[in-house]
């Protein structure tokens, strides 16, 4: 199969479209606007002129950054995009962060073993705790009593 990797954010349907399509959720045209606004740098998985895949940074650029909505078509899986989409993404952010810069994820459960071939180490390990997370939404509640 033949794509390309282009260094570049998708467009705001692509970016909806991706996420919808790995169920991650479906966010307003506004949202994905502004979260592509909001994003360090992107790279997208193109075939035949479709985006198949993308990756993007988010964070400071400087202390930390993580690596979010690693997403390639189901149909286009197994063929190495993911690999080329994360090497550019990184390629791309050793350019313009320092190197002891942090660089984050969140693999999907039982991927973690895809990180580990460019050097990402699973959590917990001695001096790192578990990865977290949490909605706005459930902290407030917690915040309240709720």
């Amino acid at each position: 199969m033949n794509f390309e990797i282009e260094r570049r954010p998708p467009s705001v349907q692509d970016f909806i479209s991706l996420r919808n399509g790995v169920s991650w959720g479906t966010p307003t045209a506004a949202q994905a606007q502004d979260a592509l606004a909001a994003s360090l740098g992107g790279v997208v998985a193109v075939c035949d002129g479709e985006i198949i895949g993308m990756a993007r940074a988010v964070g400071d650029g400087v202390l930390n950054v993580y690596i979010q909505d690693v997403i390639v078509m189901q149909a286009y899986q197994h063929g190495g995009i993911g690999q080329s989409l994360i090497s550019a993404l990184v390629d791309d952010l050793s350019k313009r962060c320092p190197p002891d810069c942090l660089i984050g994820l969140f693999a999907a459960e039982g991927q973690d073993g895809f990180y580990t071939q460019f050097g990402f180490t699973a959590r917990p390990q001695s001096g790192f705790g578990p990865g977290m997370h949490g909605t706005l939404s459930e902290l407030a509640k917690v915040k309240s009593g709720a």
